[in-house]
């Protein structure tokens, strides 16, 4: 009895840890990420996608959102049918959304998000995070005249008397977030002026081909809104209100939407990643998330060192499962690392040290952070529970032996 009341509590132990694994904070707080993994050119578009009816042939196809939110990314361009807005290979970790320049004043390459309550924020906590790489050094300059990147995300609505909605990217010199209300309006509500230098990418200043981190955080109860570059806070705004941020617009990638409308010429896709008026200059965008929670500093610092960590290159859904696991003490499984949380860490804050089988990363000032091991890989719940079910068909074909004698059908 004795023997079969220890497997029956193994067994429970076992089911409740099968019953109890669940998405953490970070986890259940991603509302919609695109890796850009794959293009699916075969699935018709669903009525009411923005310039559906003006994109070029071949051109057209559906990035998909991983977290099966179903906010799929609708993509094309509006100007040649010689720029499909994928590249397999060529973004920061395998797929990516391009833009290349077609001689004109516009770059047609745009991603389009129906409208949906998972992206619109209003006056709520939130994390916008994406890789981004261009191949001109940007200058300090006007519309028309430098290049630059122009929007690199928007949730924003060019009308005929109204501007409405939020985009993020860099505008005549500026970098950073602007707001929108009434046309003639805007605001920008953070930035900074790099004073005509090149921003930097991945540590090399004077050449912009490489891939940049940029994050938009907000902390609605600290009214604390922050912009970061490569893991690096660039500009803090503690008095802001984003109800204004709430916008009935899509989302787009690559370009605001409605853009000019009537001066800009085709579909009123303007301002994008590419450069303007000076030829061919592609960009690339990669692993775009949005977070209906505020990462630390630490957190997007973590994020960018872990996709530049040339032993890790980890994409943010690897990333966001660590974070995790820092903030509820525990641990997770990525590839042949296991990370787990851990005390009395130094260095810098969000910075990943070690190499080969061991790594660490600090993401607290008092020094919790997670480790990472080469491990003998954990099994999965339904397999322990397996075991433990064979190890109560065991103890009842022993206790049954003992007192029948009998040759009863059990293992040997």
């Amino acid at each position: 009895m004795k023997n079969l009341t220890i497997v029956l509590t193994a067994l429970m132990a076992v089911l409740v840890l099968a019953s109890s694994a669940q998405a953490g904070v970070l986890e259940s707080g991603l509302q919609a990420y695109w890796n850009f993994d794959s293009f699916d050119t075969t699935t018709a578009w669903p009525g009411g996608v923005p310039y559906a009816g003006g994109m070029q042939s071949g051109t057209t196809g559906i990035f998909s959102d991983v977290t099966g939110n179903g906010n799929a990314a609708y993509a094309g361009n509006t100007r040649s049918s010689s720029y499909v807005p994928y590249r397999a290979t060529e973004g920061k970790f395998g797929g990516a959304f391009y833009a290349e320049n077609d001689g004109h004043n516009n770059n047609g390459a745009v991603a389009v998000v129906l409208n949906s309550s998972d992206i619109d924020f209003g006056n709520e906590d939130f994390t916008i995070t994406l890789w981004e790489k261009s191949t001109q050094y940007r200058g300090n300059g006007n519309w028309g005249t430098e290049k630059h990147r122009g929007a690199m995300i928007a949730k924003f609505k060019d009308t005929a008397t109204d501007k409405l909605g939020w985009r993020f990217g860099l505008e005549q010199g500026n970098y950073g977030l602007r707001r929108d209300g009434t046309r003639g309006s805007s605001t920008d509500i953070l930035t900074w002026n790099y004073n005509g230098n090149a921003i930097l990418q991945d540590g090399d200043p004077a050449n912009d081909g490489f891939f940049g981190h940029y994050v938009v955080t907000y902390d609605a109860s600290a009214m604390d809104l922050r912009i970061y570059e490569n893991g690096v806070m660039k500009a803090e705004n503690t008095n802001i209100d984003t109800t204004d941020f709430s916008s009935d617009s899509h989302l787009s990638i690559g370009a605001p939407l409605d853009w000019g409308i009537g001066t800009s010429g085709s579909f009123g896709v303007q301002g994008i990643l590419s450069g303007l008026s000076n030829g061919s200059d592609p960009a690339w965008v990669d692993d775009v998330a949005m977070i209906g929670e505020t990462l630390t500093g630490a957190e997007v610092t973590a994020t960018y060192s872990f996709g530049t960590k040339p032993e890790l290159l980890y994409d943010l859904g690897s990333v966001i499962p660590l974070l995790d696991a820092h903030r509820d003490a525990g641990s997770t499984v990525v590839g042949d690392l296991t990370w787990s949380y851990a005390t009395g860490l130094t260095g810098n804050l969000g910075e990943v040290t070690g190499s080969g089988t061991d790594f660490q990363v600090m993401l607290t000032q008092n020094g919790t952070g997670l480790i990472g091991m080469v491990s003998e890989p954990i099994p999965e719940p339904s397999t322990l529970a397996l075991a433990a079910l064979g190890l109560l068909a065991l103890g009842l074909c022993s206790r049954r032996r003992r007192r029948t004698f009998a040759q009863l059908e059990c293992p040997d």
